[in-house]
């Protein structure tokens, strides 16, 4: 595993609500950490679908991060190292968690290990 990746999930599994988070690399789909409860698969389709369609509109822009609400959780994924190369995956309880105060703790975790 890697041990940057490790760090960073180390942090991101204190967020309240907090199910499951896991750090990839884009290009390739590798897991490069995983803990609690996670679907690798669905978050490198939803990071490749935003890649796509912000490519085709060529946008002057960087992609932050990316949201999926479901009924019982929310998925958030916040891309690492100022750039499209890593990002996090987090899985928070909807009842539990709290999604503006997850995406701050994932903005300033992202910050944190440029």
């Amino acid at each position: 595993m890697d041990v940057r990746a490790v760090r960073i999930l180390d942090e991101a599994r204190k967020i309240d609500g907090a199910l499951g988070a896991t750090v990839m690399d884009a290009e390739t789909g590798v897991v490069l950490a995983q803990v609690g409860e996670e679907s690798p698969a669905m978050a490198k389709e939803l990071v490749l679908a935003a890649l796509r369609g912000t490519n085709a509109r060529q946008l002057d822009d960087q992609i932050e991060d990316i949201m999926l609400t479901l009924g019982k959780q929310y998925h958030v994924i916040r891309f690492l190292d100022g750039g499209h190369e890593r990002f996090l995956h987090l899985v928070l309880d909807r009842e539990r968690g709290s999604l503006g105060l997850a995406r701050h703790q994932l903005a300033k975790l992202a910050r944190e290990r440029r």
